[in-house]
């Protein structure tokens, strides 16, 4: 607001304005919005004064099964070399021409 006010009067008019109590339009909105919240949650506290509120949350079972193989340990690993080939000997030769 203090911008605001600097734009059409000087400095310290502008912040004299600004702090004097007098609320401009958007902080009487926030200032209603706010009354109207607290009034909102005092109702609700005295609604349900006395009373004991239980709640059940079903949760569904959780069930972790065996893991079939892991790739990145060392037995696997093992599994992985002796699946590559031996290179063909003796090894093939080009045919330059």
């Amino acid at each position: 607001m203090v911008a605001d006010h600097s734009s059409t009067m000087p400095l310290q008019e502008a912040v004299t304005k600004t702090f004097d109590g007098e609320m401009c339009p958007i902080c009487r909105m926030v200032a209603k919005a706010r009354q109207q919240e607290q009034s909102r949650s005092a109702a609700a506290n005295s609604a349900v004064a006395g009373k004991v509120f239980l709640f059940f949350q079903a949760v569904p079972p959780v069930i972790v099964g065996e893991p079939e193989s892991v790739a990145w340990l060392p037995s696997g690993l093992r599994a992985i070399a002796e699946l590559r080939l031996a290179p063909p000997v003796p090894p093939p030769k080009i045919d330059v021409g």
